[in-house]
């Protein structure tokens, strides 16, 4: 537990450090901030506050919007947020490497290799949707691989409702869904068990 926290710091201090000393800005990041203002000023969901956005999903613009209702139009709080939030998906990777490992040092790797990505640290610094959606995407396929390994109903739906909820981040996983469905159909039960339960005598 204590290497866990220790790790953790180490991932949001790296990106604390990012976010405060090498903001980015990319040209959706006007889109997403100007949609988030239009809906706390009652505008809808608009750039312009006239004609409402399509083409563009909702979740974000709406997490822009709390966070401007709880701390006012400050981007750097949004960059310290995804900060904490990617900090986060380095310790879901360290689960999702006990799922498929048994040995502590591939868990240690995985969220170790994670602290220090420098994508994962980059993604940070941008008001985008990349950052939120990472952390959805890998609580989904925690969740689907404890869900398979438990033969758990629960963690089906979880799993489900979070591939819906990173659906509405970004529309890169729309057909996430109809894959997953025809692996469940079509390979065996066992198989998906064995696949995600690594026995003790595997070297990796």
């Amino acid at each position: 537990m204590r290497v866990l926290l220790f790790l953790f710091v180490i991932a949001l201090s790296i990106r604390i450090i990012a976010v405060c000393l090498l903001p980015q800005d990319a040209p959706d990041t006007y889109r997403y901030d100007s949609i988030a203002v239009n809906l706390l000023s009652g505008h809808g969901f608009s750039t312009d506050g006239v004609n409402p956005r399509s083409d563009t999903a909702p979740l974000y613009p709406l997490m822009l919007a709390l966070n401007y209702l709880l701390f006012g139009h400050n981007l750097l709080v949004v960059r310290i947020f995804q900060a904490i939030i990617d900090s986060i998906t380095c310790l879901l990777l360290y689960a999702i490497g006990m799922e498929i490992s048994n040995k502590r040092s591939i868990w240690i790797l995985s969220v170790t290799l994670a602290c220090f990505f420098p994508s994962l640290i980059g993604s940070t610094s941008f008001v985008l949707t990349e950052t939120l959606d990472a952390f959805l995407i890998t609580s989904t396929v925690l969740l689907l691989m404890k869900s398979v390994k438990g033969n758990n109903r629960l963690y089906f739906l979880l799993s489900g409702f979070l591939s819906g909820i990173s659906t509405l981040c970004r529309s890169t996983t729309l057909l996430f869904p109809v894959f997953l469905f025809t692996s469940l159909v079509l390979i065996p039960k066992k198989n998906l068990q064995e696949f995600c339960i690594i026995k003790k005598d595997i070297i990796l």
